[in-house]
């Protein structure tokens, strides 16, 4: 019984996608302003099948703001899509104004132009990400945050999670020059227990935290998407490719704080340290871009998530 309820609830951490609806915000305007209801969160009050809400602003451009949902699934999402609150949600969010470089247009407003099938105005405001073997880090996205999204090859087939894991093993270890000593302690070996000493456990020699969150289109295992200047169909060429998202967390574990972040970003040789280890990819990133945020939860949300840790018995 108990391996079944575990089972259950690494299912529905899998199945959990979130959104990120990018939208112009005031730096005055603490949260969006809806004509409907009382609520901070407007029509998504009514609305069942989603864990949390968020509300991100860009660093170097704050009025490019952006409403952060995490669903209990996909088809919760398109149930939402397909409901009226849908409609009265995307009029209260302005996109007039919305600036994103190529690679962040999974993560902004999609251009036909700029994708191998058609996707629907509605479906273009909610991009939505699937998390790399979530364990619920997805959570944990919030504060001072680095979003950087690599273009990497990938034309179908069941090489998609050796790409992933190859994408992911590239980053272990890494943090940007000059922020060396935030990298996490190394797990304690059995060497490392004195002789006599209190067992720590397991827990004890697993690898730490890095504070690295790794997502990826939803739509990226079945469609492949060209940035701009690539003028040939995907369906002609057969160099389909894909997006992949990295968020680096600024939340002070192991010192990494916002003040870090802030410094890290105005030294070149940080900039030159994540150019050589985007290099390192494989397969090979044929571009990459990067944006600053800090993202806050919402004070209130109707959908409190369970905690699935308390559900998780012991075996």
């Amino acid at each position: 019984m108990a391996r079944t309820r575990i089972l259950q609830s690494r299912i529905r951490a899998m199945n959990r996608r979130t959104t990120w609806t990018r939208f112009h915000l005031p730096r005055w305007q603490g949260w969006p302003k809806w004509s409907t209801g009382s609520s901070i969160l407007g029509p998504l009050a009514e609305v069942t099948g989603y864990d949390k809400v968020w509300l991100g602003r860009q660093v170097d451009d704050p009025e490019q703001a952006a409403i952060i949902i995490l669903w209990a699934s996909a088809e919760a999402l398109r149930n939402f899509q397909a409901s009226p609150a849908c409609a009265e949600f995307l009029e209260d969010l302005p996109d007039n104004g919305i600036v994103s470089g190529g690679l962040f247009q999974r993560l902004s407003l999609n251009d036909a132009d700029n994708m191998s099938t058609t996707v629907s105005p509605t479906a273009s405001r909610f991009p939505s990400l699937h998390w790399h073997y979530s364990d619920r880090k997805e959570l944990e996205v919030e504060g001072r945050v680095t979003l950087t999204a690599f273009l990497v090859p990938y034309t179908g087939g069941s090489d998609l999670e050796q790409i992933r894991f190859s994408i992911v093993k590239a980053f272990k270890g890494f943090v940007p020059a000059d922020c060396e000593d935030l990298r996490p302690p190394p797990p304690l070996s059995r060497d490392s227990i004195p002789f006599g000493g209190q067992w720590p456990g397991l827990v004890a020699f697993l690898p730490k935290p890095d504070g690295l969150v790794w997502a990826w289109t939803d739509t990226g295992d079945n469609e492949q998407w060209q940035p701009p200047e690539q003028t040939v169909a995907t369906e002609e060429n057969g160099s389909g490719q894909m997006v992949v998202y990295q968020f680096r967390l600024w939340n002070g574990l192991y010192g990494a704080t916002r003040q870090r972040e802030e410094a890290s970003a105005r030294n070149p040789l940080a900039k030159e340290s994540w150019e050589t280890v985007v290099s390192n990819v494989i397969p090979p990133a044929t571009a990459w871009e990067q944006e600053r945020w800090d993202i806050q939860v919402a004070p209130s949300y109707l959908s409190p998530l369970i905690d699935e840790e308390e559900e998780e018995e012991p075996l």
